[in-house]
């Protein structure tokens, strides 16, 4: 089968992510790195594929590649996701990392994000 194929299975499987994480700055919510992995990889995994986002070199500039990977047939679909700013904190470098890579991650796969409710006042 080709990764598209299984793409497309692990597509037909996954639910919406459900925005569970509150932001009272904005009053509203999302979801967070390790929840958007904890809903994907196990279902990327029983396909024989893997996700992959190493740091790499985009035009001359530290960015974030996301990569899937099947393991049975070397293919791969991969975004050269987002140019990392430069000349921030390492906490805000980090920060954009974990940003871009939840966010690189939900465009490759095609994800939607469903909202739990919250009253916001």
């Amino acid at each position: 089968m080709s990764i598209y194929k299984k793409l497309l299975e692990v597509q037909k499987e996954l639910a919406p992510i459900v925005k569970g994480k509150p932001n009272p700055f904005f009053k509203s919510e999302y979801f967070d790195i390790n929840m958007l992995l904890a809903d994907v990889k196990p279902t990327l995994n029983e396909h024989g594929l893997i996700v992959l986002q190493p740091t790499t070199i985009i035009n001359g500039k530290n960015g974030i590649r996301t990569r899937i990977i099947d393991v049975e047939t070397n293919e791969e679909v991969a975004s050269d996701g987002l140019q990392l700013p430069d000349g921030v904190k390492a906490q805000d470098y980090g920060s954009a990392i974990t940003y871009y890579r939840r966010y690189d991650l939900v465009t490759l796969l095609g994800l939607e994000g469903e909202r739990a409710y919250r009253d916001w006042e």
